[in-house]
């Protein structure tokens, strides 16, 4: 943090987007953008993901043509992955956070799993990663997942797995974007390789909204003075829409997202609980906001207030290499 101009918890220079995955052709993806000039202006924007009017991607309740059980490592369609990439494209934030590389440091945090759990000892509980969070998300081993993606497909479409190939999907899209070379990498590979290299100051990282919610609320531990005081300079300004069209935001989701920002800015005024971080279940906004907490953890990252779970943490060689393999996860440090 600056400490310069009287302003104790202003913001580095840098550009993080957060990007929920959502359900629905109307919402693939819900995105937020922080942006720091460094100098204390900061802008905080959301846009909504739809698939294009006329594009592949089915509606919400469609079971035909999404899935294909052996068409690693995203596990969809052609077609379909395709609209996917298409609709990070036709994003005016993910055009703008682009904008910014190789001017500031950059960070793209994705709220959904972007590996498969290695086989073997960890079979039947997930990735570590995953289990290194407070809060841990089943996510099985390839096999597990391949067999299961066949044998139920039409269940797959309303449980978190079918979402977990389509975050598959956007964590490539944006690697692809970054690196031509990272496309022919595997998943597993994928998420390792965005984790410890990439030329430049930029990063794809993977987090969890709900782990967020807990680690501010005080489940597991409130917020540490880095953090709040990287909250504290995203209360300052108002938050607005972009995009147009389907994309933009409606009037009411963003008052709604105002109205939490206001009191979350009282409740760091009065350094109380922060009883306002709490997951937001409205379906006009609660994938909006997910896409903040996104933002916010990538943001805490470069200020010393994030935390990556799982690589460097294993003291075991074997624990070590599947930690490498399965990435890390981004959330929020506590206090003490």
């Amino acid at each position: 943090m600056s400490k310069s101009e009287g302003r104790p918890d202003q913001l580095s220079a840098g550009d993080w987007l957060g990007i929920d995955i959502g359900s629905g052709r109307d919402k693939i993806l819900s995105l937020c953008r922080i942006h720091s000039d460094g100098r204390g202006e900061v802008s905080l924007h959301f846009e909504k993901g739809p698939a294009a009017k006329d594009g592949a991607y089915p509606s919400k309740n469609s079971r035909d043509g999404l899935l294909d059980p052996i068409r690693a490592p995203t596990y969809l369609l052609e077609t379909v992955e395709a609209e996917i990439g298409a609709t990070v494209s036709r994003s005016e934030l993910v055009e703008r956070w682009l904008d910014s590389l190789g001017k500031v440091p950059v960070t793209v945090a994705v709220d959904a799993p972007v590996a498969l759990c290695q086989g073997g000892e960890t079979e039947g509980r997930g990735r570590l990663t995953e289990q290194a969070c407070s809060q841990s998300f089943y996510t099985p081993d390839r096999l597990t997942f391949e067999a299961e993606l066949a044998r139920r497909k039409d269940e797959y479409l309303r449980i978190n797995n079918f979402w977990k190939c389509v975050g598959f999907a956007v964590y490539r899209a944006f690697a692809r974007r970054l690196d031509p070379e990272a496309g022919e990498l595997s998943q597993e590979n994928l998420a390792a390789w965005t984790v410890e290299k990439g030329p430049g100051p930029w990063k794809i990282r993977e987090t969890f909204p709900s782990d967020i919610y807990k680690r501010s609320r005080g489940v597991t531990g409130l917020l540490g003075q880095s953090g709040r005081e990287v909250l504290t300079a995203l209360t300052r300004e108002p938050w607005q829409a972009a995009g147009n069209g389907p994309r933009r935001p409606s009037r009411q989701a963003i008052q709604s997202l105002e109205s939490v920002r206001r009191q979350i800015a009282l409740d760091l005024e009065a350094n109380s609980r922060l009883c306002e971080m709490r997951r937001q279940k409205s379906a006009s906004w609660g994938d909006l906001w997910d896409a903040f907490t996104c933002a916010f953890a990538a943001c805490c990252e470069d200020h010393g207030a994030g935390h990556l779970h799982g690589v460097g943490l294993a003291t075991d060689g074997n624990a070590r290499k599947r930690l490498a393999a399965e990435g890390a996860i981004l959330t929020v440090a506590c206090a003490e």
